[in-house]
């Protein structure tokens, strides 16, 4: 039986196609639209107001679709997500000359349809959103909130199709005439199809070509993959977050093992007055280098370590300087120490001003355990001489330079990660005519 107008036709019988004379058949209650695979003619389909069961064709198009080969065929059986789907439907849509992608209309009785598309071996499955009221746009951001989650506006265009085969629920010839807006959230994204009648709302995730393999169990060759899908996903061997969350908790563990292992020990002390600085210091010529303060011996325990000698000093508009040797009284090995403080302060065009520290510190590493002495030799001007000083040495003191290099190496594998996905997603937005990136930025930065 031929499909033509003003006739009646039941679904699931072979009819004639009125482009080809091949045989066709309505197989879903839902179908609006025909395409036939041998002649590209499109059929309007209208059911039954009388006669359940039953359609007519309303029109019989001159136009007609361009033939065009699809990865996965028309009539294709496939298990995805759980669901039993058959392929009812390919287009093959265009934006301007510069993008082709292909759209699948996959059909399940219980769970009616669902969809695929794909772009550069990138795979999207779709899902219409019946509950609306989640969504609300904020075109002025370029965002839409979706049950609390922001998606960003990644592009907005009208679709001609290329090709087309099988059976759509939808009007085909209305889909040039449908503003298109994709919203992304990769992994996600959200899309809206507007006509002159309505809008529809659809939810779509990045499907692995190794799922969708499966769900076809290997019967049918997918195509590589190139380029950053829409909202395919980055995937580092370690997200950038982890990283530093290791990072930060390594430094910590580092820092509580530092300071707790690196408890430092006063090995020596001394305030030398005037009383005790005149016993160095030939009257008129300031403090003698030839007279030298010999401390009592101490006891320097655990090993090797390093000392920390620190100078203190009431310089005031001078300076003061000291020669120190540490001695061990066994073997006489000498570690030779110079240290100095200078203060100076003034008022110059009204306002006051100031120069130098009254304190300061040395050290050294290494030094062997044993019992050891120190000469004391120091020196400055006369007759602006200090009244006193105070040399202060500690053992085994926290040395944090080490740790913040151990902090810089714990940090360059997660900058280098957090490069890694900004550049991702860089080159992602660079097909977009919404991207957050500057066209200025510095590469992976927002």
């Amino acid at each position: 039986m031929r499909l033509t107008a003003n006739q009646l036709y039941r679904y699931d019988q072979d009819h004639q196609c009125g482009g080809c004379s091949s045989l066709r058949s309505i197989t879903k209650h839902e179908t609006i639209n025909l395409v036939c695979k041998s002649c590209g003619t499109l059929h309007v389909i209208q059911k039954s107001i009388v006669y359940d069961g039953e359609f007519r064709v309303d029109e019989v198009h001159k136009n007609k679709f361009q033939k065009g080969n699809s990865t996965i065929p028309v009539g294709t059986k496939l298990v995805l997500k759980g669901i039993n789907f058959e392929v009812v439907g390919v287009l093959k849509k265009a934006e301007g000359n510069a993008y082709t992608w292909q759209e699948y209309y996959l059909y399940n009785t219980k769970v009616g349809y669902r969809f695929l598309t794909e772009y550069q071996g990138h795979w999207i499955f779709l899902e219409e959103i019946v509950d609306k009221k989640h969504i609300k746009e904020q075109p002025y951001d370029n965002e839409a909130v979706y049950d609390h989650e922001y998606y960003r506006l990644f592009s907005d265009y009208h679709a001609s199709i290329e090709s087309a085969n099988g059976e759509f629920p939808i009007n085909l010839l209305k889909v040039s005439k449908t503003l298109v807006k994709e919203y992304i959230l990769p992994p996600f994204l959200i899309t809206s199809e507007k006509d002159d009648d309505k809008k529809h709302w659809f939810k779509g995730e990045y499907l692995p070509t190794e799922e969708l393999d499966e769900a076809l169990q290997g019967k049918i060759i997918l195509p590589d993959s190139f380029g950053i899908g829409v909202v395919e996903p980055y995937k580092p061997r370690v997200w950038f977050t982890e990283l530093m969350q290791i990072s930060v908790v390594s430094v910590a563990i580092l820092f509580f093992i530092h300071v707790f292992f690196s408890k430092s020990e006063l090995v020596f002390e001394k305030k030398f007055y005037s009383e005790t600085i005149s016993e160095m210091r030939n009257v008129g010529s300031g403090y003698d280098s030839s007279k030298v303060y010999i401390s009592p011996s101490f006891q320097l325990k655990n090993g090797n370590a390093n000392l920390e000698f620190t100078l203190e000093a009431n310089v005031d508009n001078n300076w003061l300087e000291t020669d120190i040797v540490l001695v061990n009284d066994k073997t006489g090995d000498e570690y030779n120490v110079s240290m100095g403080v200078e203060f100076y302060s003034g008022v110059e065009g009204g306002e006051s001003w100031t120069e130098g520290s009254k304190e300061t510190d040395s050290m050294i590493e290494k030094i062997p355990e044993g019992l050891y002495h120190l000469e004391i030799s120091p020196s400055t001007t006369y007759p602006n001489l200090v009244s006193n000083f105070t040399l202060k040495v500690h053992r085994g003191v926290a040395v944090y330079g080490g740790l913040f290099i151990i902090l810089l190496l714990l940090c360059i594998y997660p900058i280098i990660s957090y490069y890694q996905e900004k550049t991702f997603e860089y080159r992602r937005w660079q097909v977009s005519d919404n991207t957050p990136f500057e066209e200025d930025s510095w590469l992976g930065v927002f």
